[in-house]
């Protein structure tokens, strides 16, 4: 019932944000619409959904903006940003349940600074460093 109430919420949300435009906002230096793409599970279930623009030259789909992807039974399994493409900032994964996995940090696709991944009931199991992609501490 909860993940129910939180999805309509949500959807709730995207409505108001959405009024008045059949787009979202703008972004980057050539002031893009986003668009939303969202695949399914077979029975209908949202599977994943992000922001995109197209690329004019190839006619492809280039993330950019949120980014969310579900377990068949409507919970989180990665929230995060797309900057052209490339994570950016923190994403979060997610264990079946909807408990966290796992918090990442992303500059231009890389990781970058603390990982902190947690057991199923949210005590910490690890925590890793990154610089530019490469893990620099707490490495196994």
């Amino acid at each position: 019932m909860m993940v129910f109430m939180i999805r309509i919420l949500g959807l709730l949300m995207v409505m108001v944000v959405g009024c008045g435009s059949d787009k979202d906002s703008p972004t980057g230096i050539d002031n893009r619409d986003l668009l939303i793409w969202t695949t399914t599970y077979d029975g209908g279930e949202i599977k994943e959904e992000y922001q995109y623009y197209l690329n004019t030259s190839n006619n492809k789909r280039v993330r950019d903006g949120w980014y969310n992807s579900y377990s068949r039974d409507g919970n989180y399994k990665e929230v995060g940003i797309y900057k052209d493409d490339k994570k950016e900032g923190k994403w979060v994964l997610y264990y079946n349940s909807g408990e966290v996995l796992r918090e990442e940090n992303f500059v231009n696709g890389k990781k970058e600074g603390k990982e902190v991944g947690y057991d199923i009931n949210g005590n910490i199991n690890y925590e890793l460093i990154y610089k530019d992609g490469e893990c620099v501490e707490g490495c196994v």
